[in-house]
């Protein structure tokens, strides 16, 4: 179950990204900013979307909603 959204803020995330904004909070992908909002109309800082990214990287997800399991794995090459 994906929790709804807490953030101060929730009002301004466009309701067509909501679910998926709800998904990548519980997946632990994002947080939110300091003062518990959003910030969806914000620019993304490059920091911001390298930790997005990283998490994404080096989580391993598993759902099970609609019986989908998502594996993130990362290979480099040496």
């Amino acid at each position: 179950t994906i929790p709804k959204l807490a953030f101060t803020d929730t009002e301004a995330i466009s309701d067509w990204a909501e679910h998926s904004v709800e998904k990548v909070v519980s997946l632990g992908l994002m947080y939110g900013m300091d003062d518990n909002s959003f910030a969806p109309k914000n620019a993304t800082k490059r920091s911001e979307a390298f930790v997005v990214i990283y998490r994404l990287l080096t989580t391993k997800i598993d759902t099970y909603e609609n019986t989908t399991e998502i594996s993130v794995v990362f290979f480099v090459q040496k």
